[in-house]
């Protein structure tokens, strides 16, 4: 038997959620999305609100200023660092 899976942990690059972190706030968060390969996990993460920078960087739901809506997509976990 074969089993085949991917895992994507995403934190948020943007400056404010990094200075929480640095700060000790718990208030950022980082989302885990799972799937067959790297394109379904980034295509549900860019539907919970994700934005992927060309520079390799990630913005989370909350930083993200194109994000119409504020919260994750069903079927994501959400862990408070």
């Amino acid at each position: 038997m074969m089993a085949a899976g991917y895992t994507m942990d995403l934190y948020c690059d943007n400056r404010p959620c990094q200075l929480a972190v640095r700060n000790g706030y718990p208030s950022v968060f980082m989302n885990q999305f799972y799937g067959q390969t790297f394109g379904e996990c980034k295509k549900t993460a860019k539907k919970s609100g994700w934005m992927f920078r060309k520079d390799d960087t990630h913005v989370c739901p909350l930083c993200n200023t194109k994000n119409k809506k504020k919260t994750p997509a069903s079927g994501t976990t959400i862990t408070a660092l």
